[in-house]
């Protein structure tokens, strides 16, 4: 009999420890919530801020950049940067694109993706 009692008591103890775990969990997880919440804690957010160029110039635009236009993917981007860089290198001096024509040129992009990002550019 004296077995039982250790054994509810033990039960009873390992119970308490692990609401008390819990509470304190809790307590945790509401503590840094209100951190979060209030920018105390993350004060980076307001010292961040993001340039975006409002055109982008195929002739020197890297492929990050390039990626950004609508409906011009990876691919499409790489594909303009090697137009680019092998028509530079046939005639030095020159530049790839000088209107939104010009990009038709480039495998991938016809007369519907070059209208979708024709406000997107600029030719210099």
């Amino acid at each position: 009999m004296a077995g039982d009692s250790r054994i509810g008591q033990t039960a009873f103890m390992t119970e308490r420890i692990q609401c008390a775990a819990f509470l304190i969990v809790v307590a945790i997880c509401v503590v840094l919530g209100v951190f979060f919440s209030s920018g105390k804690l993350l004060s980076v957010s307001s010292s961040v801020s993001i340039e975006t160029e409002p055109c982008v110039n195929p002739n020197h635009a890297p492929l990050a950049s390039l990626v950004r236009l609508p409906g011009v993917g990876i691919s499409k981007a790489a594909s303009i940067i090697e137009y680019r860089e092998d028509l530079c290198s046939r005639r030095p001096g020159s530049v790839a694109f000088c209107s939104i024509d010009d990009l038709e040129n480039v495998p991938g992009i016809g007369p519907k993706t070059a209208e979708r990002i024709s406000l997107w550019l600029r030719f210099e």
